[in-house]
């Protein structure tokens, strides 16, 4: 399995976009609440039921989801939105997510997600920004576009740099897991929720 990280901006690099396209490799998907944390090793209670042990490694990138909301995507903003189809080649975003200005390129690009059915992840810069409700929202990233309509009360978070100090009982969590060099899996992103927010990734 190729390595997310191969597929990302790295944390603390330069603000390119990422390369990846929709098929990119990216890893599995952890989604759940801590329930659990002994040393870098993250007991997780899985919102599809079930619990998952999830190993870090000094490598692992801790990301924090807060709350947020629709009004404070700005026409600079750099975003993710999940999405579902609506009417024709329309889609409605489920979620978004807005991203610091040194997490810009996280993502980018247009690919099917696992959170729901015929659901989707796409990552870009705005290339347009209406002021209605809902508001229409312009993604670009490189070879491609996307439009989404975004409701006012749709579920929005901010994404920054994180600590592992955050993983506590309770923090909703969703990790992405990869082989390391050695084969063993390890967590290489967690996205730890802050202040009630739930990663929508």
């Amino acid at each position: 399995m190729r390595s997310i990280l191969s597929a990302l901006v790295l944390l603390g690099l330069s603000a390119a976009p990422a390369l990846a396209g929709p098929d990119e490799d990216f890893g599995t998907r952890y989604r759940g609440t801590v329930e659990t944390r002994e040393g870098d090793v993250l007991t997780l209670r899985l919102r599809a039921g079930g619990t998952a042990a999830i190993r870090m490694n000094d490598t692992t990138r801790l990301l924090t989801a807060a709350p947020a909301t629709v009004r404070d995507i700005k026409p600079e903003s750099y975003v993710s939105a999940l999405s579902v189809p609506e009417c024709g080649t329309a889609r409605r975003a489920e979620a978004v997510t807005i991203y610091a200005p040194d997490l810009r390129g996280w993502f980018s690009g247009h690919r099917s997600w696992d959170t729901m059915p015929d659901a989707a992840l796409t990552g870009g810069w705005i290339g347009d920004l209406s002021g209605d409700d809902p508001r229409r929202v312009v993604l670009n990233y490189e070879g491609g576009t996307k439009t989404v309509t975004v409701a006012a009360d749709t579920k929005a978070t901010q994404i920054t740099r994180g600590e592992k100090a955050l993983l506590i009982a309770g923090a909703e969590v969703t990790a992405f897991v990869a082989p390391d060099e050695a084969g063993k899996p390890v967590a290489e992103i967690i996205a730890v929720g802050r202040r009630g927010a739930v990663p929508s990734l």
